[in-house]
């Protein structure tokens, strides 16, 4: 003779209480989620997308730009005493400029001819001039004012004597004012070609 075993049904989950049934205070019709134990970080617990990132010792100040002033500065130097020098060499050199007369200006003149100037500004040209012939006082007088007006001076009145032999030598005596100065000079031919060059006899330059 056999045994029936009877087995028992499922356990059902306590739902929401019927209609017209009384509710108990305390009762928990639902089962409560288990707590994660103490210390845990919940697997649904929020990360952070920005995490700190690593800290880095602040830089130490480099001698090289020390290094760098320091050597501008001595070059700076260098340059001003270079610019000094040079000032001082000009000005007592034979470039130095001398007063010519009342209205012109010569760097120096050879010693063995004391007035004659061997600045290029000084200088003039005659325009006609044969060898053996003679020359215009007059036509000599405008190209010695020519010589004062491209020295951006201004010059009034220039007369000149005739020269009565066109040669390397010949000079003719010249007056006028110049920037409202009186001037007297004397023109001296270089060549026979018309170039010629102020002379001042009251001044010697050696």
């Amino acid at each position: 003779m056999s045994e029936d075993v009877t087995t028992p049904p499922p356990p059902v989950p306590p739902g929401p209480p019927a209609p017209g049934a009384t509710w108990t205070p305390g009762a928990t019709p639902y089962a409560a989620p288990a707590a994660p134990a103490y210390g845990s970080t919940p697997s649904y617990a929020p990360t952070s997308a920005y995490a700190p990132g690593p800290t880095w010792p602040a830089p130490r100040p480099s001698g090289g730009s020390s290094a760098v002033g320091v050597i501008a500065l001595v070059l700076s130097v260098v340059a001003l005493l270079g610019v000094l020098l040079l000032g001082v060499v000009v000005a007592t050199g034979p470039w130095g400029y001398t007063a010519l007369g009342d209205g012109g200006y010569s760097d120096y003149a050879p010693e063995d001819d004391p007035g004659v100037t061997d600045d290029p500004a000084m200088r003039g040209t005659a325009p006609g001039m044969v060898v053996g012939q003679t020359y215009s006082g007059d036509r000599l007088a405008l190209e010695v004012a020519r010589v004062y007006e491209n020295m951006m001076m201004s010059p009034e009145g220039f007369t000149c004597a005739d020269i009565d032999l066109v040669e390397s030598g010949a000079r003719s005596a010249c007056s006028g004012t110049v920037d409202g100065d009186q001037v007297s000079v004397t023109a001296e031919l270089e060549d026979g070609e018309g170039h010629f060059v102020l002379v001042d006899e009251d001044i010697d330059f050696s």
